[in-house]
């Protein structure tokens, strides 16, 4: 078990602060059903989204018979350490090989012999592929999940997020020792490394797998389970083209 303490909210819902391989120590949440489990879901968020979003969505599973764990990312809201962010050292992989991981391995520990769904919103999604214990996971379902390469955005976004990737990113996260994004009014303050990846990612055509190479498009192709995925023909930021691209990726899933 990594869980380190452990307190209870009510009723159902318990706080954990769980620690990870890299020493790290993650703020979760588990929500528990009152009625007999057929499953435990953990929600990824999306990027520079807190887990606190998501507590409707894993209530709404708890009633329908499902335990549910949804977390902060390192060095992100709750899972902010007492020192500064400066000092947070992970980037997008590092999420996916110790954050993703650890709770997978916490969801496994809680609940055995219950299938583990892994529920993807956006970045969540992209990390899943990513997760060096997949293994472990017996269905993963994204929500507006896409590649992110700017040029294959929906039109509303690509009109000005050219401004983030080549001017306020590059200028201000190195600036700053981070990327700002409560003060500017953007996303979310988000640790250094993970900004300046995902700023990568999002310039090349192949997103994760033309930055990262070889060994990222292996990792997306070891999850053989299935694989089901939504997306919104209004989406604001992803287009078809940007959801199509990071899809094909798991070229071994059972995609239903």
């Amino acid at each position: 078990m990594s869980v380190v303490f452990y307190f209870e909210n009510w009723s159902g819902m318990h706080t954990r602060i769980i620690q990870t391989a890299l020493n790290s120590k993650l703020s979760a949440t588990q929500f528990e059903s009152q009625s007999p489990a057929k499953g435990v879901v953990v929600i990824a968020s999306a990027l520079a989204v807190a887990q606190s979003y998501y507590v409707p969505i894993a209530q709404w599973l708890t009633a329908q018979g499902y335990h549910v764990l949804t977390f902060d990312y390192t060095g992100t809201f709750a899972s902010v350490q007492p020192e500064s962010i400066k000092t947070v050292d992970i980037d997008l992989l590092g999420w996916a090989s110790n954050d993703c991981a650890a709770m997978v391995d916490e969801a496994v520990a809680l609940y055995p012999d219950l299938p583990l769904y892994w529920l993807g919103h956006s970045m969540g999604g992209v990390l899943a592929g990513l997760i060096p214990n997949v293994a472990k996971i017996d269905k993963i379902i994204t929500i507006a999940s896409g590649s992110g390469y700017w040029r294959e955005n929906a039109d509303v976004l690509k009109r000005r997020v050219w401004a983030l990737w080549y001017f306020i990113v590059p200028v201000v996260t190195p600036m700053f020792g981070f990327f700002p994004g409560r003060r500017l009014k953007l996303l979310h303050d988000l640790p250094f490394g993970v900004m300046m990846q995902w700023r990568r990612w999002s310039l090349h055509p192949e997103y994760t797998v033309g930055v990262e190479g070889d060994g990222v498009r292996e990792q997306y192709a070891r999850f053989s389970g299935p694989l089901t995925g939504f997306s919104f023909s209004d989406d604001e930021y992803l287009s078809v083209a940007n959801v199509d691209s990071l899809h094909k990726r798991y070229t071994h899933a059972q995609k239903i």
